[in-house]
């Protein structure tokens, strides 16, 4: 994989024409473009990982993609990692791969695992449309 800047277009007319909504979604950062999910017309996310794919960082957009802004996950009330992490070393710091969110029992998802392949993670969950996110427990 190489990585790349993107910019973010759109289209009202079936992909005919495109307009520019933002140059730079991913605030000057170089990677692979992981997803684009957009929830609503303004509300979404794009994943950006390293070609390694064991890195990346999610952005939220509540403005149709005008503006993007790295998401923050609250790591600091992490109360327990997967059963592999004592095995391995692995620390909280190791589970730096976002993956894209999803809706699960009614609820938003986002899973913190250690690279792209990895089955083992730890799960923040948002009941509020990615307004506020909490620790859910592990992935094993």
């Amino acid at each position: 994989m190489e990585a790349v800047f993107y910019n973010f277009e759109k289209t009202k007319d079936g992909g005919t024409t495109w307009t520019e909504v933002n140059g730079d979604p991913f605030d000057q950062n170089m990677g692979v473009a992981e997803g684009l999910l957009f929830f609503t017309n303004d509300f979404g996310f794009a994943g950006l990982t390293y070609a390694s794919e064991d890195f990346s960082m999610l952005y939220v957009t509540k403005d149709g993609g005008e503006t993007f802004e790295r998401l923050e996950l609250p790591l600091d009330t992490v109360t327990e990692l997967p059963s592999e992490s004592a095995e391995l070393g692995f620390t909280i710091e190791d589970y730096d791969y976002h993956t894209m969110p999803q809706i699960v029992d009614g609820k938003m998802e986002i899973y913190l695992q250690t690279d792209a392949m990895e089955q083992q993670g730890i799960i923040f969950q948002s009941e509020d449309n990615g307004v506020t996110w909490e620790y859910a427990g592990c992935k094993e």
